[in-house]
């Protein structure tokens, strides 16, 4: 399968989760419909066959005029037999009660189940979900449109919607910038991005609830609520990670931070600094990048005392390998 015509399953979350939202030039059916984001990658526990079993879907988006839920999983290769089994016994009572799903009724709340994935396996998928009642939409690429291929969707609204292949632009919205595998080279950008617009923005003192707000969502709002326990504790402790890192190699000098307080300082990079300096920070910012995503060495260099250096005004060539200035 040639991976430049498949999208990964946060692409996929992405796609979804932006036709929610009302983005100008973007497809809103799931908007239009009266659809909002309800959780993603929230974890829970269902009684089956006399054991409790944890079900985790990728996004659930919710209508509560119409008392109807819909929970998709999204898959950039092939499905999970036993996955598919956990999702095929799950009832809409259950997505309430165990799952936290918002409803005004419960005795009348439905709720669909969808599988979302890469069209080149589209033969894969339609045997693999044969047997459950699931909705199936697939996502082709260059051009991308997604299509509602499985049974009948629930809601009218939907069905007419999807009657015809939606067409979504080139570029993905990215409504969650942060994902379960997201990797630690990922974070360090976000977080030095995260950074400087706190910079812009006058704030000088900033905590890891600050910045985990701004790393795992475009949206104010949706952190942590709309996010699962387990994907908001890992995103706090990646950030933790890469900035202990950070303020101790590339980073060292621009930021502080106190692992105890859960708390930090700008520094060089404080408000009113200079253009060039954010430049700067973000040049290393993006070698510290390349660091982790190789998993190199730290550059010597960075192992001496930035502090000192800063305090005998030496230029900032002498902080910066060769070259990247």
């Amino acid at each position: 399968m040639d991976s430049r015509l498949t999208y990964l399953e946060q692409d996929l979350v992405n796609i979804l989760a932006s036709m929610t939202l009302n983005i100008a030039n973007y497809p809103k059916v799931f908007f239009e419909a009266g659809y909002r984001i309800e959780f993603t990658e929230r974890e829970f526990d269902v009684q089956q066959k006399g054991k409790d079993v944890e079900v985790k879907f990728d996004l659930v988006l919710n209508n509560l005029e119409k008392n109807h839920a819909i929970s998709f999983e999204c898959k950039s290769g092939k499905t999970e037999a036993k996955q598919l089994s956990k999702y095929g016994e799950l009832s809409p009572q259950e997505m309430v009660e165990n799952g936290g799903v918002s409803s005004n009724d419960l005795s009348t709340h439905t709720h669909d189940i969808a599988i979302v994935y890469n069209k080149n396996n589209h033969e894969y998928i339609i045997e693999e979900t044969k047997q459950y009642d699931f909705i199936l939409f697939s996502v082709s690429k260059e051009p991308t449109l997604i299509a509602s291929t499985g049974k009948t969707i629930y809601d009218d609204d939907l069905e007419f919607f999807f009657s015809q292949p939606i067409d979504y632009p080139s570029f993905i919205h990215e409504v969650f910038k942060i994902g379960a595998s997201t990797p630690k080279s990922k974070y360090i950008s976000l977080v030095s991005a995260s950074l400087v617009e706190l910079s812009l923005n006058d704030k000088e003192v900033f905590t890891l609830q600050d910045l985990a707000a701004s790393v795992a969502t475009t949206y104010p709002g949706l952190y942590p609520t709309k996010l699962g326990k387990r994907l908001c504790k890992e995103i706090e402790n990646k950030i933790e990670i890469v900035l202990n890192d950070g303020v101790q190699h590339e980073l060292k000098g621009f930021v502080s931070w106190d692992s105890k307080a859960k708390s930090g300082r700008l520094m060089r990079i404080k408000p009113g600094c200079k253009p060039s300096t954010f430049k700067t920070f973000r040049d290393l910012a993006q070698e510290m990048s390349e660091r982790l995503r190789t998993n190199s060495p730290i550059n010597p260099k960075y192992k001496t005392n930035r502090e000192k250096i800063f305090e005998s005004q030496v230029t900032i060539d002498d902080l910066v390998p060769e070259g990247q200035l």
